[in-house]
C-alpha cells in the first residue's frame, strides 16, 4: 500500500513541476522515487519518509543554487528604467493631465497630488499605463 502512495505522490509532483516549470517539485519527486525504491526493498515506513526528506532536501539545497544560473534574470524594460529619474516639466503637471521631459523624449504625466509648474524638475515615482507619475523635487536647504 505504501508503494502504491509514494506513487501518486511522485506523479503528482511530476504533475505540478511540468505545469509549473519552476524547478521545485522535481526535487521533491526525486525524494518519492527513493522512498519507492526503498519501500521495493523491504525498508519501513520511518526509513522510507526519512530518505524521501534527506533526498529531497539534499537535492534542493544543493542542485537549486545551480539551476538558478540558467534562468533567464528579469531585466528592466525602457520604461520601467524610467523610475526614479529626473524629468523636466514642460507642460503643468496636475492630477489628471501634463508633459515632462526625460531621457529625450516627452511623456505624458500627472501627480498623486499638488500641480507642478512648467519648468520645475520632478522625479518619476511610477508608471501607470502610459502616463508617469511623478512628484517634484524637494528642495535642499543650504545653511
Amino acid at each position: 500500500m505504501a508503494v502504491i502512495m509514494w506513487l501518486i505522490a511522485f506523479i503528482l509532483l511530476v504533475v505540478a513541476e511540468i505545469v509549473s516549470l519552476q524547478l521545485i517539485s522535481i526535487w521533491f519527486a526525486c525524494g518519492a522515487l527513493v522512498a519507492i525504491i526503498i519501500c521495493l526493498l523491504g525498508g519501513s515506513v520511518i526509513l522510507q519518509f526519512f530518505g524521501f526528506i534527506i533526498v529531497s532536501f539534499f537535492l534542493l539545497m544543493l542542485i537549486k543554487p545551480i539551476t538558478k544560473k540558467f534562468t533567464s534574470k528579469t531585466v528592466k524594460t525602457n520604461v520601467d528604467s524610467l523610475v526614479g529619474m529626473k524629468a523636466e516639466v514642460r507642460e503643468e503637471v496636475n492630477e489628471h493631465s501634463g508633459t515632462v521631459y526625460v531621457n529625450g523624449l516627452e511623456w505624458s504625466a500627472r501627480t498623486k497630488g499638488n500641480s507642478i509648474p512648467k519648468g520645475e524638475f520632478v522625479t518619476i515615482e511610477e508608471i501607470s499605463g502610459v502616463k508617469l507619475i511623478v512628484e517634484k523635487i524637494k528642495e535642499e536647504k543650504v545653511c
